[in-house]
């Protein structure tokens, strides 16, 4: 499973494309791949990122979607601390 790149690298490098700097570049400078700079790109367009209109990049435009999937287990000893602070 792919290491989960932080929003705040998501965001600079979105800055750097709109600078001007090269996918390639953008690579070495902060250590991740060229397909994840576009992937990021395509998300914050899909999300309503319009260079044309403003260049503010939104949080809502590049966090992590919700994902589905079965919750994690609780553990005995979680489960017995929230039934001792309810009750």
């Amino acid at each position: 499973m792919p290491v989960p790149i932080d929003v705040g690298v998501r965001i600079q490098a979105l800055g750097y494309l709109e600078l001007g700097y090269t996918p390639a570049q953008i690579s070495e400078y902060l250590g991740i791949s060229e397909s994840a700079i576009y992937r990021f790109k395509r998300t914050a367009i899909d999300r309503g990122y319009n260079p044309q209109k403003s260049k503010r990049f939104l949080l809502e435009y590049l966090v992590d979607a919700l994902r589905s999937g079965r919750p994690t287990k609780v553990t005995e000893a979680i489960e017995a601390s929230i039934v001792s602070i309810l009750y």
